[in-house]
């Protein structure tokens, strides 16, 4: 009856670390940077879409401002778009804060596309003006939320079908 258990248990154990590695590549995209998203679950607000996301990271010099990282997809694993999202609410650490988004995005940009990030669109960015264009087979959009003291800038990858 012991060995039996001890097979149940490192069978379960097999499975358990199993899931993790179905967790699709690009959620793991922003890893290295100390950016983590958790599992590839259902996203209740699309009916056949899943997300990996990660929780608030603080960036900037007074670390009061926050990037979140998430990676859309199907129920095949299969992710379609990424997205970086910047809250600012801290306006004396924006230079900081606007720099260490662009060094992100242009991480990601180059992961999940293969290629860089033109200096135009980093620019861009990094200038909060808000844009949206195709490059070869991905959009790439960038769209500001809010007031100019505190804002959101929400940035875009998405493969073009």
């Amino acid at each position: 009856m012991k060995s039996n258990l001890k097979i149940i248990s490192t069978f379960a154990l097999f499975i358990m670390s199993s899931s993790t590695f179905a967790l699709p590549i690009e959620c793991q995209y922003l890893s290295k940077q100390g950016i983590i998203t958790g599992n590839y679950i259902d996203d209740a607000s699309e009916e056949s879409e899943k997300v990996c996301l990660s929780d608030y990271i603080e960036v900037g010099n007074s670390k009061k401002n926050n990037i979140s990282y998430y990676a859309y997809g199907n129920k095949f694993e299969r992710i379609e778009k990424v997205v970086l999202t910047l809250g600012l609410t801290e306006k004396s650490d924006e230079a900081s804060t606007l720099n260490e988004y662009g060094k992100y995005i242009s991480i990601l940009f180059k992961k999940y596309t293969g290629t860089n990030l033109s200096s135009e669109y980093l620019s861009q960015i990094i200038h909060r003006k808000p844009f949206s264009k195709r490059i070869g087979n991905y959009s790439l959009s960038m769209e500001k939320i809010g007031t100019n003291t505190q804002y959101g800038l929400v940035t875009e990858i998405k493969k073009i079908k």
